[in-house]
């Protein structure tokens, strides 16, 4: 009996399962979430990297973004807090939808969303290499020479974070992407003062790429727009894998029933379904 339960995968999945609750302490949808969004962290920032050295500030072929209104955007480097706090806000979305959304309708949404946009713009970066010259010496020499302490810390991020890869900008499509499913609990919702706070959060991210000079309007426009469409999307695509899986469901279910022993075999099919 134990060397047939020793030689059955399943027993090793679950013994893999009981290991990893014990060591991390969360139940199984917990862990697996925390590894699919860290597992995704680790694939989009090794791509980023590799972007910033191969499309490097001053190569040839970049597509430069610019747009009129960036030249009438004052610089205000006191909004260097909201630009920071964009992590804190990505960081406390996810932990909350991981720990708080045990239905899972939340997270995965959001998941989606958020890998959906942060692959797009890997992949556009890649076939559209791109820049911006806001940065003009003129406002690095204001800023470099400043005391401020806001200018300071707006000149460390400059000399970390380049100028290339911008289009669009996803501090603006996770700040939205955050924003909007958070504002879809209702939970959320019937606190007025978290919802002011969420809303305002967001606002003054997006506002604060602009304002510092790290994005164009163009890329805040184009990051909005791109939330739009996913939103639109999502529901019809949802729908229609549905839809599919359904079918393919249906379809092995039929083959199922013709097959000797059926109505065992099709209860033990449904359970794993």
């Amino acid at each position: 009996m134990e060397s047939t339960q020793k030689d059955n995968p399943g027993f090793f999945r679950a013994l893999g399962r009981k290991f990893v609750n014990q060591v991390t302490g969360l139940k199984p949808p917990l862990w697996r979430r925390l590894l699919e969004v860290l597992g995704f962290a680790v694939f989009f920032y090794t791509n980023f990297n590799l972007l910033e050295h191969k499309y490097y500030e001053g190569y040839q072929g970049l597509h430069i973004i610019y747009t009129e209104l960036d030249s009438v955007i004052p610089l205000w480097s006191a909004f260097i807090i909201p630009y920071y706090a964009w992590f804190a806000f990505i960081v406390f979305t996810f932990t909350f939808l991981i720990v708080w959304d045990k239905e899972g309708s939340y997270y995965h949404r959001f998941t989606r969303c958020f890998f959906f946009g942060q692959t797009f713009y890997l992949a556009l970066s890649l076939v559209f290499p791109n820049g911006h010259l806001l940065q003009t010496k003129e406002i690095l020499d204001q800023v470099n020479n400043s005391t401020n302490i806001f200018d300071r810390m707006l000149a460390a991020l400059w000399r970390a974070d380049t100028s290339t890869n911008i289009f669009p900008s996803m501090h603006v499509y996770d700040s939205v992407a955050a924003a909007i499913i958070l504002m879809r609990i209702k939970e959320v919702r019937r606190h007025v003062a978290a919802s002011v706070f969420v809303v305002v959060l967001a606002v003054s991210i997006v506002l604060s790429t602009m304002i510092l000079k790290q994005h164009s309007a163009l890329d805040v426009i184009a990051a909005v727009s791109l939330n739009l469409v996913y939103e639109a999307l999502y529901a019809p695509v949802c729908s229609l894998v549905a839809r599919i899986k359904a079918r393919r469901g249906l379809g092995l279910g039929h083959s199922i029933a013709r097959k000797p022993g059926a109505a065992v075999e099709l209860n033990d099919f449904a359970k794993k379904s």
